[in-house]
């Protein structure tokens, strides 16, 4: 089924919620959970978005961000996977893939 085309969003304040994939308690370990707030900050400093508050979960995060012009909403969530780019090498190798 394709998803309806519903035009692109620029301005508001959004709740974002997710899920690791599978539920897998991906932040549970220290190292991940900070890794994941730094690519939060990253994309902050970059004036992608203004982070209000977030929360992160052993198995999900919890966002309320609002996109800075000209980032939509859909270009503020895609920043949010974290990357094997961010990670050190030797942590790398050991992180899941999500």
């Amino acid at each position: 089924m394709t998803i309806p085309y519903r035009g692109t969003t620029r301005s508001g304040t959004y709740f974002i919620t997710a899920s690791a994939y599978e539920k897998q308690s991906l932040f549970q370990s220290d190292q991940m959970a900070q890794l994941f707030i730094e690519v939060l900050f990253h994309y902050q400093r970059q004036r992608r978005y203004h982070l209000h508050e977030f929360v992160v979960m052993p198995d999900h995060f919890h966002l309320l961000l609002s996109p800075i012009f000209p980032v939509t909403i859909e270009e503020a969530v895609q920043f949010q996977p974290i990357s094997t780019a961010f990670l050190p090498a030797s942590a790398a190798r050991s992180a899941p893939h999500i």
